[in-house]
C-alpha cells in the first residue's frame, strides 16, 4: 500500500541511500545485467524516493540505481512518496482489520506477515 506525492525527475546527485557492495561479484555481475536491460528498454518504472527536508531518500531498487549512475545519467523518473499518509492508511485499515491491498476480512497470521513486511521501511524514517 503506496501512497505518491506527484512524479519528478530528480539528478542522481541529489538522491542518498544507494549504498551497493561493488567489490561483491554477484552484485556487480547484476549490476551489468540490469545496465544492458536499461541500454536495451529504458526503465520499466520510475524509482521510489522519499523526501525528508529537502533531501531525496532511495527506497529500494538499489542495484537499478547504480546501473543508471554508472550509464551516465543526470536525472533519473523517480515518484516520491507519502510516507504519513501510507503510515495514517496503514493504522486506519488494521485498526478496521482490512487489508490494504484488497479489503478483505484479515486472518491474525496474515496481519502479522503484514506487519513484519513493512517493519523494516517504517523504521527507515
Amino acid at each position: 500500500m503506496k501512497v505518491y506525492k506527484n512524479y519528478k525527475e530528480i539528478e542522481i546527485k541529489n538522491i542518498k541511500g544507494a549504498r551497493v557492495d561493488l567489490y561483491n561479484e554477484s552484485i556487480i555481475s547484476r549490476v551489468n545485467r540490469v545496465r544492458e536491460m536499461i541500454k536495451r528498454r529504458g526503465f520499466k518504472r520510475p524509482f521510489d524516493v522519499v523526501e525528508r527536508e529537502n533531501e531525496y531518500y532511495l527506497m529500494g531498487d538499489r542495484i537499478s540505481f547504480v546501473a543508471a549512475k554508472t550509464l551516465g545519467y543526470d536525472k533519473i523518473p523517480c515518484l516520491i512518496r507519502n510516507i504519513e499518509k501510507e503510515i495514517l492508511l496503514r493504522k486506519l485499515c488494521k485498526k478496521l482489520g482490512l487489508d490494504g491491498e484488497d479489503y478483505e476480512i484479515k486472518r491474525n497470521e496474515k496481519r502479522l506477515n503484514y506487519c513484519r513486511k513493512n517493519y523494516y521501511k517504517l523504521n527507515v524514517l
